[in-house]
């Protein structure tokens, strides 16, 4: 298949889980469909080049990401606020809005 779909949590979605429709969906592209001079959030393309000088996390970290699909990475990092995503809508489509469990914290 062209990608592949986990819920939040990284595992696949039960077949009869009422939680699982109510939980984000992610796409993952997969390794041979990614352009290596892009990174990969949420399945969107986004051109970052720009960015990486100004990456307060430093040049490696957002390096390693790089012609991926990153959104584990991104995720893990940036899962509690909509600054990071308003930084990726200035290179690419606009990602989805944050989990609403970190809204609670």
């Amino acid at each position: 298949s062209a990608s592949e779909s986990t819920n939040a949590s990284g595992r696949g979605s039960p077949a009869n889980s009422t939680a699982a429709s109510e939980e984000a969906v992610l796409t993952i592209v997969p390794q041979d469909k990614c352009n290596p001079n892009l990174w990969y959030i949420h399945g969107k393309p986004y051109d970052l080049h720009e960015f990486v000088p100004k990456h307060p996390g430093g040049q490696l970290a957002i390096l390693s990401g790089r012609g991926r699909d990153c959104t584990a990475l991104f995720e893990s990092y940036h899962p509690w606020n909509d600054r990071h995503r308003k930084v990726l809508k200035a290179f690419g489509p606009e990602a989805p809005a944050p989990d609403p469990f970190y809204e609670e914290i």
